[in-house]
């Protein structure tokens, strides 16, 4: 405990400033450590189960005239500015899609980027890689710098600052940086964007796991139309694409349907957009609701898929609908399933993707058997594409 308390005067007689893209301002955050000191404490002792009585706020007081008020280092203006200016060069790098400068900025390639998706915590070289078809597209992202800080302790420089993004609205970017033999680098770095209270309500509803699925689903899908290894998009319509549209999600399109096995039905020859033909077999009838009304759809198994491990749970469901020719492609559109244990399926019609013929010529794609048309203008999943 008296190692605890050690730390935190040491907290406490450290000095910060502030840097703004406008005046600099003085910050004192002496106060503030002394009321970590004095809470942090006391709580520590209590979860311990041991009764301990605070000191009083005189003492406090008489503690706070005691500090030693060394100035920090990172005081010093051209430090100040030579941070400034590598955190800076740093963001532009990414406005300007300068993969090298970029990732450059890092004193390793085991330093961690933090992105705002609970699941991107990266290594740089793991980032670097996932950042790769953005930096290709000429403009990786951007964020400008409104406001930032810099703290130091013991040789320790940290920084936090509020950025503006055109995509995300206004941001906050903390990060530790470390001196090398090349100059300051950053060795760790978190982003956030900042949402006010009075809109968190608001919030909240949307992040549900079924809807981040489906933005997943759509970002996963747009990155594929981008990739050169993957795509069945010309050159010329690869470097043009940005990304597809896609309805509005919506819950309600996202049913439990109950599943009415075959396991009598024989395999049938579908019909593709080549004029060959490929095997299925009706694996089940998916029954469901939507709005009350009462829908099925005919799910299936291609024969050809099934003996690979990896599509032995998968399921085909191509279907029509009221929007199909109209705003949605002309054959039907499509979704991947998986099996379920039980008598039930689980459809989300807002992860529904268009075959590759309705991009490019010489794919054999499905036809939607005519029997797999609903009733309904299902406004959900991917639109489009005009012309096809």
């Amino acid at each position: 405990m008296l190692y605890l308390n050690d730390v935190f005067n040491k907290l406490c007689a450290q000095t910060t400033y502030g840097y703004h893209y406008g005046p600099k301002i003085i910050v004192n955050f002496q106060p503030i450590f002394f009321l970590m000191k004095r809470h942090i404490l006391l709580a520590m002792l209590v979860g311990c189960g041991i009764y301990a009585k605070a000191q009083s706020d005189k003492d406090f007081n008489k503690d706070l005239k005691g500090i030693n008020t060394k100035q920090s280092p990172v005081q010093d203006v051209e430090q100040q500015h030579a941070l400034n200016d590598m955190v800076d060069t740093w963001h532009k790098a990414a406005a300007q899609a300068d993969s090298s400068t970029y990732f450059g900025a890092f004193a390793s390639d085991e330093s961690v980027f933090e992105g705002t998706d609970g699941e991107e915590y990266w290594t740089v070289s793991a980032f670097k890689k996932w950042a790769a078809p953005y930096f290709k597209r000429g403009n990786a992202w951007t964020f400008s710098p409104v406001e930032r800080r810099w703290y130091s302790h013991s040789g320790v420089l940290w920084f936090s600052e509020r950025l503006d993004s055109e995509h995300m609205g206004r941001c906050r970017g903390t990060g530790v940086v470390v001196k090398t033999l090349q100059g300051y680098k950053i060795d760790h770095y978190s982003l956030s964007f900042e949402v006010p209270n009075e809109i968190v309500s608001e919030l909240v509803p949307l992040a549900t796991d079924d809807r981040i699925e489906v933005l997943k689903f759509r970002d996963e899908l747009n990155r594929q139309y981008r990739d050169s290894s993957d795509s069945p998009l010309s050159e010329k319509d690869r470097n043009a694409f940005i990304q597809h549209d896609f309805y509005p999600y919506q819950a309600k399109y996202r049913v439990k349907a109950r599943l009415e096995l075959t396991p009598n039905a024989q395999p049938f020859d579908m019909s593709t957009s080549s004029g060959k033909s490929k095997k299925y077999r009706t694996y089940g009838i998916a029954h469901f609701t939507i709005d009350k009304v009462e829908y099925e759809l005919e799910v299936y198994e291609s024969l050809r898929l099934k003996v690979l491990p990896e599509y032995a749970d998968h399921l085909f469901l191509p279907f029509k609908d009221l929007t199909t020719g109209i705003s949605t492609y002309g054959t039907g559109r499509f979704l991947d399933l998986t099996k379920s244990l039980g008598e039930t399926l689980i459809i989300d019609f807002n992860q529904c993707y268009n075959p590759y013929c309705a991009y490019s010529d010489g794919y054999s794609c499905p036809i939607t058997p005519s029997q797999n048309f609903i009733d309904i203008t299902l406004e959900a999943g991917i639109i489009g594409p005009v012309g096809h």
